[in-house]
């Protein structure tokens, strides 16, 4: 459902049940927009948030390499596909290259890697 079907749909209950005056119809358009525009940002920063964990590229042996913010970065800074990456993280196994990938550790000091399922 697109923005405006929202919002018309919305007015409209609003209408219905007495919230607002037809003649603060436009008024309230225009509450409802800056809300919606609102919680989709907001939506949207918190699923990027969520999704955003810092990851470290190690030599087989355990020597830590790079750390990069994300998977994303990683893969356009090694010019390769996420996929390997991330199923090192998920399985704990090199990659073709021969490097490990753990997450790096959260703010409490959790290790945030294969051995705990990303749970800290």
């Amino acid at each position: 459902m697109d923005q405006e079907t929202v919002i018309n749909k919305v007015l409209r209950d609003m209408k219905i049940f007495g919230f607002v005056a037809e003649e603060e119809s436009e008024k309230a358009r225009m509450i409802l927009n800056a809300v919606y525009v609102a919680a989709w940002e907001e939506k949207g920063r918190l699923h990027g948030d969520r999704r955003s964990r810092g990851v470290i590229q190690m030599t087989a042996g355990g020597k830590e390499m790079q750390s990069f913010h994300n998977t994303i970065h990683a893969a356009k800074a090694l010019k390769c596909s996420r996929v390997p990456i991330r199923r090192s993280l998920l399985t704990g196994e090199p990659t073709s290259r021969g490097h490990i990938w753990k997450y790096k550790e959260d703010e409490k000091g959790n290790d945030r890697d294969t051995d705990t399922g990303g749970k800290g």
